[in-house]
């Protein structure tokens, strides 16, 4: 399976507003939780480093499964199914783009 990847910034990951703890509640999240020693984050971080290297194994293992073929195919059908989606225009564009041209020039 070919999938797109891309990175989320920090704020698109936030909770809605109406499942965040209002203000005064964070303290007491923030009160309960425990910093882990040391060799709890070090097995931590090993399990990553494990698991990323798994991962970048699927990763290989899925590009070479996807043939070339396949993909152009893929695109291909992406691309009609967008020209079949908007109505074919009779005209260039042009009256209308000078329209918006001459619109925009007014003060």
């Amino acid at each position: 399976m070919l999938r797109a990847t891309h990175r989320h910034s920090a704020h698109a990951r936030r909770a809605p507003p109406s499942s965040r703890p209002a203000g005064g509640e964070v303290g007491q999240y923030l009160s309960r939780m425990t910093r882990p020693t040391d060799a709890q984050a070090q097995t931590w971080m090993s399990q990553w480093r494990t698991a990323g290297v798994a991962l970048a194994r699927i990763r290989a293992a899925e590009l070479e499964e996807v043939g070339l073929w396949r993909v152009a195919d893929e695109l291909d059908e992406a691309l009609w199914a967008r020209v079949r989606a908007e109505p074919v225009s009779l005209t260039s564009g042009l009256v209308e783009q000078q329209r918006l041209f001459a619109r925009a020039g007014r003060p």
